[in-house]
């Protein structure tokens, strides 16, 4: 039980995750993405499947929202979200537009698995009270701020589906040029 196989196991929720959602994510697909055994799985997630993908989420969700804070922490809000949306679209790129943000696949997957789905909240929580942070500290008002985060999330997590959907950055990269254009307007009015 190293904790390199746990994290082989992590990782392949993670993957499958962001392909299939978490309900088309099944045992068989895990250890075949994994390579290991069923006992193994079993030995490091004793609650199998569920235990396993909301791990996965825990996990991608932790890394993802640490990335996005260590940028919001050294730039502005508009390199930051610039920074954000670049990260997004390597992914859908990388995934050839077959692989989505395994965080919205897990928002969007709640039935299955509602704990993985409260988890995904609370990650894009996260990421909207971050960039908020970062806006205010920009001189936007809370309220305004607040707003805002909520709209950059939402827009980007929206626009990435819809990359996944119709096989293009184009909607991403629309949205994000135009939440750029609304951010950096913020910052001429508070400057």
């Amino acid at each position: 039980m190293t904790a390199e196989t746990r994290q082989r196991l992590v990782d392949a929720a993670v993957a499958l995750t962001r392909r299939q959602g978490i309900a088309g994510t099944t045992v068989a697909d895990l250890l075949h993405a994994s390579g290991v055994a069923r006992r193994t799985l079993y030995l490091h997630f004793v609650g199998g499947r569920d235990e396993l993908l909301v791990e996965g989420i825990r996990s991608i969700g932790q890394s993802m929202t640490e990335n996005l804070t260590a940028v919001l922490g050294t730039r502005s809000a508009s390199e930051s979200i610039d920074t954000f949306v670049g990260s997004m679209r390597a992914g859908l790129t990388a995934g050839q537009f077959r692989s989505g943000c395994p965080i919205l696949q897990a928002a969007l997957g709640g039935a299955d698995i509602p704990q993985a789905s409260k988890d995904a909240g609370l990650t894009m929580t996260r990421w909207s009270e971050s960039i908020a942070r970062r806006l205010e500290a920009d001189g936007v008002a809370e309220d305004r701020a607040r707003s805002l985060a909520h709209l950059v999330v939402a827009g980007i997590e929206g626009a990435v589906a819809m990359g996944v959907a119709t096989g293009s950055a184009g909607p991403l990269d629309d949205v994000g040029r135009l939440l750029l254009e609304l951010i950096g307007s913020e910052d001429s009015v508070t400057a």
